[in-house]
C-alpha cells in the first residue's frame, strides 16, 4: 500500500540533455543514482511498482561521493535554519547548530528532507557484542559527560560513530582501541549483523536514523583473563557491597557486588561491566520500569562513591566506601 499520494513529473527532453551535459554537480548526481537505481533494482528480492527494499532517497544520499553528501546536508541545514528560528526542534540552540555543522562538514552525519517535510539525522554506528565463555555479555551501563554532575543510565552494547569510509571490522578495531581499551588481541569476530532504528537524538533533539552494524564477538580465553586484561588499561572500581547488610535491597546488592570499569575518553568517561543476558535485557528497560530504576540506583551507589572517595586505580575501594557507609 502506497504511504504517500502519486506525483506526476514532466520532463523535457531538451532541457534534461542540457542539465546533464553541463559541468556542475548534476552532471556527477544523475549517473550517480542511475547506477544506485540499477544496483539496488538486481539486489532486490522483491521489487514491485510501489517499493523496492532500499531504494530510498535516504539511502541514496548516504552512498554519494563526500563532496555530494556534504553539499546536500549543508543545503538541509541551511533550509531549515532559515525556518521560524528553529522552533521545529525545540531545544536546538546556537551551540548545537554549529555542532551539528561540524558534524556534517567532517563527514560524522548526513542530513535529509523525511517524509514530513521536516529534516532528519543519519549515521552509522557500530556496537560491539561481546560475550565471555560463561555467556555473560560485557555491556555499557551509564556514561557521563565533562560537563554533567551524575552519570546518566545508558544501558547497551558499547559502540560508536563510525568514521568516514570505514568499514565495520576497522571501526570495531578504532573502537576497541580507541574507546574502550579492549584488548582486540582476546576477542574473535564470529559475525555482524545490521539493523536500521529511528529515534530522537539526545544530543540534538532532532529525528535520526542509525544504520547499525551489530559485532558478535566472543573472548578467546576464559573471562577472567581478559578482565585482567581490561584492569591494566582502565580504571576498575572493585566489589562488592555488604550482602549482609540488611538496608539493601538484595537485587541492588547483587549488582553491587559486580567489578565495575570506568573507562575515560575525551570528555566523558563510560560505566562498563559483565552481566547476564536476562540481566541486560532487564537493565535496559523503559524508563519508569524496575530494571531502569535498579541501574538508576546502581549508578547513583557508583556516582556517590566517585564524586565522594574514589581516586582511581584501588587507592580507595569500592569495597572500603561501601563498608564505611550504613
Amino acid at each position: 500500500e502506497a504511504e504517500q499520494p502519486c506525483k506526476l513529473v514532466i520532463v523535457e527532453p531538451g532541457a534534461f540533455s542540457q542539465i546533464c551535459s553541463a559541468p556542475h554537480a548534476m552532471q556527477s548526481i544523475i549517473p550517480a543514482y542511475a547506477r544506485h537505481f540499477h544496483e539496488t533494482m538486481t539486489k532486490a528480492q522483491w521489487p514491485d511498482d510501489l517499493n523496492v527494499p532500499g531504494l530510498d532517497w535516504r539511502n541514496f544520499v548516504c552512498a554519494l561521493p563526500d563532496r555530494f553528501r556534504q553539499a546536500f546536508s549543508l543545503a538541509e541545514l541551511e533550509r531549515f535554519q532559515m525556518r521560524s528560528s528553529w522552533r521545529p526542534f525545540g531545544s536546538m540552540n546556537g551551540k548545537r547548530l554549529i555542532n551539528l555543522k561540524d558534524d556534517v562538514v567532517s563527514g560524522k552525519c548526513v542530513l535529509v528532507s523525511d517524509s514530513s517535510g521536516g529534516i532528519q539525522r543519519i549515521i552509522r554506528v557500530v556496537a560491539l557484542r561481546i560475550q565471555g565463555r560463561d555467556g555473560r555479555l560485557f555491556v555499557q551501563l551509564g556514561k557521563k559527560g565533562n560537563d554533567a554532575s551524575t552519570i546518566s543510565p545508558d544501558c547497551c552494547f558499547p559502540g560508536g560513530q563510525s568514521d568516514v569510509n570505514e568499514t565495520s571490522e576497522d571501526s570495531m578495531d578504532r573502537l576497541c582501541f580507541e574507546k574502550f581499551r579492549i584488548p582486540r588481541e582476546a576477542l574473535s569476530l564470529l559475525h555482524v549483523t545490521n539493523s536500521i532504528e529511528d529515534h530522537k537524538s539526545k544530543t540534538y533533539d532532532v529525528p535520526t536514523r542509525y544504520y547499525k552494524d551489530i559485532c558478535f564477538l566472543v573472548t578467546k580465553d576464559p573471562e577472567d583473563s581478559m578482565g585482567s586484561g581490561v584492569t591494566d588499561l582502565h580504571d576498575m572500581i572493585d566489589p562488592l557491597c555488604r550482602s549482609s547488610s540488611s538496608s539493601l535491597d538484595s537485587g541492588l546488592a547483587t549488582f553491587l557486588s559486580r567489578e565495575t570499569y570506568v573507562v575515560k575518553q575525551n570528555n566523558a568517561a563510560y560505566i562498563l561491566c559483565w552481566v547476564t543476558e536476562g540481566e541486560f535485557d532487564f537493565l535496559r528497560s523503559p524508563p519508569g520500569e524496575p530494571g531502569e530504576r535498579l541501574l538508576s540506583q546502581w549508578l547513583s551507589h557508583l556516582n556517590t562513591f566517585m564524586e565522594e572517595h574514589w581516586q582511581g586505580n584501588g587507592k580507595l575501594s569500592w569495597r572500603s566506601w561501601l563498608h564505611s557507609h550504613g
